[in-house]
């Protein structure tokens, strides 16, 4: 039996400018090192979960606010995910339209570590990137709308040629 295929990743790369990007320092100047606490936090859900993308809603923001521990509430995550989204950190159409949290410099990312993989399943609403399969060649496109069917085995029965025995 083979072994699932993992949709996360167990670490990502982490540029060294980080903290010098004029929209993590706004995002640092408006909610302070927690803001700072709860992008990253959001980073690591983001890449161990699904690996390019996070489903975002209420349940996710309690339990992310539970987890994050140093007294973050979740009207402090609520604000400083809008503050992400409207500085562009995150994708601000595909989280207006599904409530997800991505964005093309985690896709780029997710894409790149995941090139050895031989399936990579995406869901094409969600990717804000231009041309991944330029990136990695292994990638499944599903439409989200469309529920993903497993692959059956049919079952051969063998069929008697003379009468039905009872």
């Amino acid at each position: 039996m083979a072994r699932p295929t993992k949709a996360g990743m167990d670490y990502f790369p982490f540029n060294v400018d980080f903290f010098e990007d004029d929209k993590l320092q706004l995002i640092e100047a408006e909610f302070g090192d927690k803001g700072i606490i709860i992008t990253i936090k959001l980073l690591c859900k983001i890449y161990k979960e699904n690996g390019y993308y996070y489903q975002w809603g209420d349940d996710q923001c309690l339990l992310f606010s539970k987890n994050a521990g140093i007294g973050i509430g979740p009207n402090l995550v609520k604000e400083v995910i809008n503050g992400l989204v409207r500085r562009s950190f995150f994708n601000k159409g595909v989280f207006d339209k599904f409530n997800i949290l991505t964005s093309s410099g985690i896709q780029k990312r997710y894409f790149e570590a995941t090139k050895k993989r031989h399936d990579v399943t995406v869901f094409t609403e969600f990717i804000v990137i231009d041309d991944i399969n330029s990136i990695n060649s292994n990638i499944n496109s599903v439409n989200s709308d469309i529920n993903p069917q497993s692959k059956v085995k049919e079952r051969k029965e063998n069929k008697s040629k003379g009468k039905e025995r009872v």
